[in-house]
């Protein structure tokens, strides 16, 4: 048993010390993969490569407007509230008009009168007018004509003969009655008393019956009674003698026939022809006036005065047109802070906002260095936060022609993005996520940007990549890359189809210190 133990140990022993002596003089081949630095192996495939650029910004309608009033005044109707869809056309609110339509009316009127005044100069002149100017130019001209001829030799025997009697009147006045004179006026009063006696008695006689009013008799006494006045009237007058009033009146009277006299004879003053000739133009003119047609300057005017009437019906027009708020669009009433009975104000936010969500919009800020990537049309992918399983696609609509500048001076441009699928469920406002799609390459070859390390020692970057050869090392490889994307990089010269290339763990600064480390 002691020797059969000794047997087989003896055999493990030679067998172990075969097999050791095999595996020393036989060490297995290196594998990479199994290197506790490398991460992975990838195998370079052709495929698809997207640029995008990254923004974010907040769910709008298409189309939005805030319509207000035009003028102020007090709202005194409302006729929409939120959520109400409208149609291009709704009428949403009305102001207080009696003061709008009271200066419609009166504008319109102004204008009536100024059109009136425009075709009165057109109109020609009525007869009876012409007819009027012409006598009044004979009458003036009559008048000057007779200023300017010689006196008449009647109208001068007329004129001396008025003096002389003027005269003989003062002498008469001066000098007074003689008993003669008196003794008649005393007899022609003594007759007028006899006479009114006789007309009362035949008066008298009839004064019981009702129409006595209307009888001769009534009438012979009434005449008789003015005689008598008269008689007595000239008797006191021929017994007291002139006074002063007397011979004032006789004097004037004889001045006055003296004046007319040496006018006949001395002819009309200057100032007399200047007033008859004065008067004579007046009238010629009035009848020119008729007559002529309106000079251009009139027109201008009167058409001026027509057309600013004209002008000011449109704003009166416009005014109480203004107190309408009128729907612009169709769309939903998303904002409403109109209140009857309270007073509007344009330029103080008070109005409704009619929005079209029928399709949305984002608006995103671009920075200048990716602007330049940016096309209208390119197709967009749309994340919300509040939707997160929703996959919204959009597209760029338009592009600012003006930059905006943020704090801290970075220059950024206004990218607006359609939505191509508004019947998805969103709200106004919520917070969206967009990638733009800038460029798209079809079947290139692909490398992980996890698989390339860069070395800006020499100024411009240069890119390498750790590749897999045919024994199972690596060594590194400089390539040339186009377009990147967040986890690939199109590889143009370097690298084929198929390659292999190695991902460690260690960072890549500390791949490139090893891979470009002097040998020691």
């Amino acid at each position: 048993m002691t020797r059969f133990v000794k047997i087989s140990g003896i055999l493990v022993l030679i067998v172990g010390l075969g097999v050791a002596s095999w595996i020393f003089f036989n060490p297995p081949s290196y594998d990479i993969t199994r290197d506790p630095e490398v991460e992975e192996v990838i195998t370079l495939r052709r495929g698809t490569i997207l640029s995008t650029i990254n923004a974010s910004g907040r769910i709008e309608p298409r189309h939005e407007v805030r319509v207000e009033f035009g003028i102020s005044g007090v709202v005194a109707e409302v006729f929409v509230k939120r959520g109400q869809h409208v149609t291009k056309g709704t009428l949403l609110a009305r102001l207080r008009t009696d003061d709008l339509e009271l200066a419609v009316r009166r504008a319109e009127v102004e204008l009536a009168r100024a059109r009136a005044q425009l075709e009165q100069l057109y109109e020609p002149p009525d007869e009876v007018d012409v007819a009027a100017a012409r006598a009044e130019v004979a009458r003036a001209q009559a008048q000057l004509e007779a200023l300017r001829a010689a006196p008449h030799p009647k109208d001068l025997e007329s004129a001396q003969a008025a003096v002389a009697s003027a005269r003989a009147n003062l002498k008469r006045v001066l000098k007074g009655l003689d008993e003669n004179e008196i003794t008649v006026r005393a007899a022609q009063l003594r007759r007028a008393e006899i006479a009114l006696k006789q007309a009362q008695w035949a008066y008298d006689q009839i004064a019981y019956r009702g129409d006595v009013g209307a009888s001769p008799q009534a009438a012979q006494l009434e005449q008789a009674t003015i005689d008598y006045e008269a008689a007595k009237a000239n008797y006191l007058l021929a017994a007291k003698g002139a006074d002063e009033a007397d011979i004032a009146a006789a004097e004037a009277q004889v001045a006055q026939a003296e004046a007319a006299l040496d006018r006949l004879v001395r002819g009309p003053s200057e100032a007399e022809q200047k007033a008859a000739e004065a008067q004579l133009a007046q009238a010629e003119a009035a009848l020119h006036r008729l007559l002529r047609k309106p000079s251009p300057n009139e027109v201008t005017i009167a058409q001026a005065a027509v057309d600013a009437a004209q002008l000011a019906v449109e704003q009166a027009r416009v005014n109480l047109a203004s107190a309408l708020l009128v729907a612009p669009i169709d769309g939903v009433v998303t904002e409403s802070n109109l209140k009857v009975g309270e007073n509007s104000t344009p330029g103080r936010a008070q109005g409704v906002v009619i929005s079209d969500l029928s399709a949305y919009r984002i608006t995103v800020e671009v920075d200048e260095v990716d602007i330049g990537r940016v096309r209208v049309g390119q197709k967009v992918a749309i994340a919300v936060d509040a939707f997160p399983d929703a996959r919204l696609q959009g597209m760029v609509a338009e592009i600012a022609p003006r930059a905006t500048s943020a704090a801290g001076g970075v220059v950024s441009y206004q990218v607006t993005i359609a939505l191509s699928n508004p019947e998805a469920p969103l709200l106004l406002g919520l917070s969206a996520d967009a990638t733009l799609e800038v460029e798209r390459l079809e079947d290139v070859l692909l490398v992980p940007n996890r698989a390339v390390s860069v070395d800006r020692s020499r100024g411009e970057p240069r890119y390498f990549v750790e590749k897999l050869t045919p024994d199972g090392s690596s060594t590194p490889v400089e390539i040339q890359l186009g377009l990147r994307s967040e986890t690939h990089s199109q590889v143009l010269h370097g690298l084929a189809e198929g390659d292999q290339v190695v991902v460690r763990k260690i960072s890549r600064r500390e791949q490139l210190q090893r891979l470009f480390r002097p040998q020691e």
